[in-house]
């Protein structure tokens, strides 16, 4: 027999063992991170707060995850037989709500290790007839890859979109309701991405809590400056704001498909667009914020302009005008088309004075975007040499660096460690099937920079 949904805390072996949240590849420190902080800051009042709100919440916050999964039911398969008698016990109806039985519509995954129904496509043929016959309606079309596991559905279609993921190992069937039709990260807060593929959104949101923790906590600084060479579309520095707010811009896939289950509460989900509408204001309250992104393509710089234009209407998608006020006096954006390396270190720090924090992420072009790999190694020389020179003019600095190759990490290690004046450290994730190198970076102490 199916069982309930049970989520307690943050530590909950219950929460652990049914909710499974996705990480980047590499990046599973920084996600589990994040959940943890979100839980034990949960927005919801604690003494009226149930399993399904504190679900809510989670999928509302979280920005690192590339999927969340509800693993609902679990139970010993070994034929054809006892397969459909397993679909029978996980009474796939009752965790739909009742206005999205009208239409249920289902994507099937299936994942077999190990077991004796080794073939994954006759699996999936014998899932999806008893679900045809269930009444539900199948997507005919399929993920190419393992990393498309959600597919690209048609918003615009009314049926209901959840992706029923079925995992085999060895004699043990595990059935999940995947909460995003799409990856959890396409926020919808940029226009366009131009022609090269991107950064992802919780790539670049993990790389931001891996390198500078799960929150920005000092509010002692109420001056900020996010500079952002080599910014492409932007998805870095967008990234950094949201950070340093500590709210999220919700995918709307993840909203669409959240609703066509019986936990699903519209007071919740208000609720918590509220507090993070009163996040974003409290931060803003005591702290201002410049982005300065540079970009050598002029193609990209007005993709660029359009794109903030975007996230600056995702931040209040309201259109409250109260909090449209604060956000135009607290928020700032300049794009500069030209190339960082040639910027003078005050033109690049602006109006930044002793007391400003700057961040600096980094996604230097490498590899076919600059034609060559010693090239490329000689940028990133030339870009840990340029941060060494911000330093002396501005002391707090703190940035972090995607580095594709060990020649280039190499090169930007030594500049940044000239004199002693970066403390840096490095991590390892996945992006488009390459071991990226995350060079976390900040002044040494004892160094003399600033000066």
């Amino acid at each position: 027999m199916s069982k309930p949904l049970k989520v307690k805390s943050a530590h909950s072996v219950v929460l652990k063992s049914k909710l499974k949240f996705v990480p980047v590849p590499g990046m599973q420190l920084a996600n589990e991170t994040e959940i943890s902080t979100i839980s034990s800051t949960s927005w919801l009042p604690s003494q009226t707060k149930s399993e399904g709100q504190f679900v809510l919440e989670l999928l509302k916050r979280t920005r690192t995850s590339e999927d969340v999964r509800w693993t609902f039911h679990t139970q010993k398969c070994a034929d054809w037989d006892q397969l459909k008698k397993c679909l029978q016990a996980a009474k796939l109806l009752s965790y739909f709500s009742p206005a999205a039985l009208s239409n249920p519509m289902i994507q099937v995954k299936v994942d077999s290790v190990a077991s004796r129904l080794y073939h994954e496509k006759a699996i999936e043929e014998r899932v999806n007839d008893f679900l045809s016959a269930e009444g539900f309606q199948l997507l005919k079309q399929k993920p190419n890859s393992a990393s498309e596991l959600l597919g690209d559905i048609d918003d615009s279609n009314p049926a209901v979109f959840v992706t029923l993921l079925v995992d085999f190992l060895r004699d043990t069937v595990s059935f999940s309701w995947s909460f995003s039709n799409r990856k959890m990260g396409q926020r919808n807060y940029k226009s366009s991405v131009g022609f090269q593929a991107p950064l992802r959104e919780e790539q670049a949101a993990s790389c931001c809590i891996q390198a500078w923790g799960s929150q920005f906590k000092n509010e002692s600084i109420a001056h900020h400056l996010v500079l952002v060479p080599f910014a492409g579309t932007g998805t870095l520095g967008f990234e950094t704001l949201l950070w340093l707010f500590n709210i999220n811009i919700t995918s709307p896939s993840v909203e669409k498909v959240t609703q066509n289950f019986g936990f699903w509460s519209e007071k919740t989900w208000q609720f918590l667009q509220t507090k993070q509408k009163t996040q974003l204001v409290k931060w803003l309250e005591h702290s201002q914020v410049h982005v300065h992104f540079i970009e050598k393509s002029e193609g990209s710089c007005a993709l660029l302009e359009a794109n903030v234009i975007s996230f600056l209407k995702a931040l209040n998608p309201t259109s409250d005008p109260q909090v449209d006020q604060i956000i135009s006096q607290k928020i700032s954006f300049k794009v500069s088309c030209a190339d960082f390396l040639n910027l003078e270190c005050n033109g690049l720090l602006g109006e930044s004075t002793s007391t400003t924090q700057v961040w600096i992420p980094l996604n230097p072009p490498f590899g076919l975007r600059l034609g060559s790999t010693g090239a490329a190694a000689k940028l990133y020389q030339n870009v840990g040499t340029k941060i060494v020179q911000l330093s002396h003019v501005q002391k707090n600095i703190k940035g972090f660096a995607l580095c594709p190759q060990e020649e280039h990490w190499q090169m930007l290690e030594k500049a940044l460690s000239a004199k002693q004046t970066f403390l840096s450290r490095t991590h390892h994730f996945m992006q488009g099937g390459l071991d990226i190198r995350l060079v976390s970076f900040e002044p040494q102490l004892g160094s003399k920079t600033g000066e």
